[in-house]
């Protein structure tokens, strides 16, 4: 008398395992790479709009205030009725480089949450024709709160293709030394971690200004 053969049912029940390993595998990896891709955008984003603009790009000058206009940029989460809440602060004047070399009758900039008087004069970098951005704390906090929210988005990009692989691997129960799913997933938690903190206090520092 021969015993059943089980053979066939463990086949299948190993061929599924694997289909749905290699599932969660893809799907972790497609949306760590859509996460890795935008954090990477947002941080080079923020790197310019923020250190480079205010302290390298274009030519240093002032801005000879001729008059200042406050506007109000409408709230993403306010409702429609709600009145704005973000104040913007636009100074028309002339510039003139440091050097001499450039002028600019019809020069224009925002300057957050300053009001500034006729014949004031305002530090700028003259990014391109007409563009300028403040040397202010507030024009460099926002630019790398975008930067560190790059970092976040980093983060979670690697900690998704790390969790896909650690989900996705055959359980053993032979000891392993660390793998490269595992050194992602310390390095996205360091960068989850420096893009809380850093975006946070940047974040404060022009909300709050």
């Amino acid at each position: 008398m021969t015993s059943p053969d089980h053979t066939a049912p463990d086949s299948a029940g190993t061929s599924a395992n694997t289909v749905k390993r290699d599932a969660i595998r893809k799907q972790g990896r497609l949306i760590g790479l859509g996460l890795l891709v935008a954090g990477l955008v947002l941080g080079v984003a923020g790197l310019y709009f923020g250190p480079y603009s205010v302290w390298w790009a274009g030519d240093t000058g002032k801005i000879t205030v001729e008059e200042c206009g406050i506007g109000h940029r409408p709230s993403a989460t306010s409702a429609r009725s709600a009145p704005p809440r973000t104040k913007t602060v636009q100074c028309y004047g002339t510039f003139h480089s440091d050097d001499g070399a450039a002028k600019d009758l019809n020069a224009r900039v925002e300057t957050p949450y300053h009001v500034y008087q006729r014949g004031d004069e305002v530090e700028v970098r003259q990014i391109r024709h007409s563009f300028y951005t403040a040397h202010t704390w507030v024009t460099l906090s926002r630019g790398l709160t975008a930067f560190f929210g790059g970092l976040l988005a980093c983060g979670l990009g690697l900690l998704f293709i790390a969790l896909s692989a650690r989900f996705a691997a055959k359980p053993t129960s032979e000891p392993n030394p660390p793998s490269e799913a595992e050194r992602s997933h310390t390095l996205a938690f360091v960068l989850l971690a420096i893009g809380a903190m850093g975006g946070a206090i940047c974040a404060f520092g022009w909300i709050f200004p």
